[in-house]
């Protein structure tokens, strides 16, 4: 069965997950093409000196989206097992990610949301680094300027910002008041040196014509496509049984993992207010909420009961994937 192999936790997945990007991406890769950014959405100032540059070379663009996808499929798995809020060893989460992530072909560029995935990872290790350490200051200080970073690459990355203050309230033990404020200074560094270069090369006005294109332009790219819809509505589908299974098992699990999982429902629904409140979110909001939702549909999966569902959902979902990806 396809669903076992897959939450086992095999060396060969080491090279699965590349062997799965390249074949998911393959399309993109041997006939390229290039992203249709909204105004603003390439000019954000760490992506406008990274892979704003690839724009004109799309098989390089859809190469460097393609490592970070795989990479970040391997962060998925590599956060998964330090913590170890599953209780299970499993390449499943890296897999749904990847799977998930790869399904639009138009996503098969180095799109900003790809790199700013990677330091939302790298917020998130921080945060759950907090739990019970009696020196959380420098891990607050830094989730908070790695989502800043984020930001710079693509910049609804802000919205999940409150978490690192939602994580001092609930991983963290402790009455110091630097606690609140760490995580603004954490967050104004990047963002503060990204305006002075501005300013120091008279660009400043740019920046804020670029940030005010970022916030008020209207994105609507494919949402209101039925390909979107269909998979992105199987994906909730799929979470909401992960979320039951996580409740259902909420009194065995350690404490830790119950704050992280609390952590994860925080970063949903901070995302879901981004997609609500900001028009210029559109398809690549699927990307950011792959993430909390690939470990609640890892859990469905790992630990449901029954092997006749979860499996035949499995390939249900495998096929909706196949079906967007011939779509277009």
């Amino acid at each position: 069965m396809v669903l076992r192999f897959l939450k086992t936790n095999q060396i060969v997945h080491l090279v699965l997950i590349p062997l799965a990007g390249i074949l998911l991406w393959l399309p993109g890769l041997i006939h390229p093409e290039s992203f249709h950014f909204f105004a603003g959405e390439a000019a954000m100032p760490l992506y406008r000196i990274t892979g704003a540059y690839l724009i004109k070379l799309p098989f390089l663009s859809a190469f460097a989206g393609l490592a970070v996808v795989v990479l970040s499929a391997f962060l998925i798995i590599q956060i998964s097992t330090r913590f170890q809020f599953l209780r299970s060893r499993s390449g499943l989460p890296g897999i749904i990610y990847l799977l998930t992530v790869s399904a639009f072909p138009s996503m098969h560029t180095l799109h900003p949301v790809h790199l700013a995935s990677l330091f939302v990872f790298l917020a998130l290790i921080s945060i759950f680094d907090t739990y019970h350490h009696s020196n959380t200051l420098p891990d607050t200080f830094n989730a908070a300027f790695f989502l800043s970073v984020g930001s710079l690459f693509y910049f609804p990355t802000i919205f999940l910002f409150p978490i690192t203050w939602i994580s001092i309230a609930v991983l963290q033990k402790g009455d110091n008041w630097r606690l609140l404020f760490i995580p603004l200074v954490g967050f104004a560094v990047p963002w503060f040196i990204a305006g002075s270069v501005y300013y120091l090369k008279d660009m400043l006005p740019q920046l804020f014509s670029v940030v005010q294109e970022n916030i008020h332009t209207a994105n609507i790219n494919i949402i209101n496509t039925f390909s979107f819809q269909l998979l992105s509505g199987f994906f909730i589908f799929l979470a909401v049984l992960g979320s039951s299974s996580i409740l259902s098992r909420y009194d065995v699990k350690k404490i830790s993992s119950r704050k992280y999982f609390i952590i994860f429902y925080w970063m949903v629904a901070f995302l879901v207010v981004s997609i609500l409140f900001s028009r210029s979110v559109g398809i690549e909001a699927i990307i950011l909420l792959a993430i909390p939702f690939a470990y609640f549909i890892a859990h469905f999966f790992i630990f449901a009961k029954n092997r006749f569902w979860p499996e035949m959902l499995f390939y249900l979902f495998l096929g909706i994937i196949a079906t967007v990806m011939i779509i277009g």
